[in-house]
């Protein structure tokens, strides 16, 4: 793992311990994010362990990114989604994450879709890789 930055040279408290220490305060259990923070949590658990606080569970999903092999994120100037089409972009990242969500859904609404979601939800269906072009 190497030696990693806490504090900055500003005197500012880095990425690691801050979140660290939120995470604890907060009670959270449970974060998923994406694979890009992979090299992240080693870090992290290390100085949950050394601060005495519990460790949650982690759980990392595949980013998507296009065919450059950028994330897709306002940083790399996605398209925006626009409202009208958040059920049919929830079906495609379902999909994308591996979940098989039904065609039928296509006919709901953003709540429905959401809830299929977390009913359904499969973490063996995800993907195993980091990334993952769109």
């Amino acid at each position: 793992m190497g030696d990693f930055i806490v504090r900055r040279a500003d005197g500012i408290h880095a990425y690691h311990l801050a979140v660290v220490i939120d995470n604890h305060f907060q009670e959270i259990t449970e974060i998923v994010r994406g694979a890009g923070l992979l090299d992240a949590t080693p870090r992290q658990i290390h100085l949950q362990q050394l601060l005495g606080y519990s460790t949650p569970a982690y759980c990392h999903l595949p980013v998507a990114t296009n065919r450059q092999g950028l994330k897709i994120s306002k940083q790399n100037h996605a398209r925006r989604i626009v409202h009208a089409e958040g059920v049919k972009v929830l079906h495609k990242a379902l999909q994308f994450l591996g979940q098989n969500p039904v065609d039928e859904l296509l006919e709901s609404n953003v709540e429905e879709i959401i809830r299929w979601g977390i009913k359904n939800w499969n973490l063996a269906g995800v993907p195993k890789r980091a990334e993952i072009p769109i």
